[in-house]
């Protein structure tokens, strides 16, 4: 039993998102993405202390780190590792701490998180000793796009969404960037109306496209 609150808001975002009659795509990408990130710094499962992996679960951590981003299969480790897939997955489970496929998505997350560090995508809002907000900003030939801002659901209502925005207009300026773009929900209103009241202007609204066109 997990008792987190954060994770409790984070997931039943996604849940709304996922319901939705008209999803919007990159509000639900996000919602996963946080929810995804939520519980591997908080909540993953970590390896018992102070043991080695076996040889075989060794070759498929190998595998498994040697290219998180390409299509694995529990065959493909279990051929490498030399044991049959029921075995592997035991075996994997608990000398790591998560199932192969568990590592692997948090694998993924931990190297996207740090690709978006490195490029200076991401910037923390610090209160006190601890964070309470974020902001994903891209520089783009013409632009700059504010890809994300959150804030601490326990936060929110003191400023710190301002805080940021502010934030993204001096990266703007620094980077010598006259225009600013961001992508909302129409039915995330007060999103919206802070967005108006920091001097954004709505140019357009559009559907989202579906997951895969025919012929795509």
């Amino acid at each position: 039993m997990v008792s987190d609150r954060l994770l409790a808001t984070l997931f039943a975002a996604l849940f709304a998102s996922v319901i939705n009659t008209e999803p919007d795509l990159l509000l639900l990408e996000e919602n996963l993405l946080r929810l995804i990130m939520r519980i591997s710094r908080c909540h993953a499962l970590r390896p018992p202390p102070g043991r080695e992996p076996s040889p075989s679960v060794k070759k498929a951590l190998a595998r498994l780190d040697g290219d998180p981003a390409s299509a694995i299969r529990l065959p493909e480790l279990a051929g490498l590792a030399g044991i049959n897939r029921y075995k592997l997955l035991r075996a994997f489970v608990r000398e790591v701490g998560a199932t192969p496929h568990a590592y692997l998505v948090q694998r993924r997350v931990y190297l996207a998180r740090q690709l978006r560090i490195e490029r200076g995508e991401v910037w923390l809002l610090a209160c006190g000793d601890s964070y309470v907000g974020a902001a994903v900003l891209e520089e783009r030939r013409d632009h700059l796009l504010v890809y994300s801002i959150a804030v601490r659901p326990t936060e929110q209502g003191r400023g710190h969404g301002r805080a940021l925005l502010d934030f993204a207009d001096q990266r703007a300026i620094a980077a010598g960037l006259a225009v600013i773009r961001l992508y909302t929900n129409v039915r995330m209103e007060k999103n919206i109306a802070l967005y108006r009241r920091h001097g954004y202007a709505e140019t357009g609204t559009r559907r989202h496209p579906p997951a895969s066109q025919p012929g795509g």
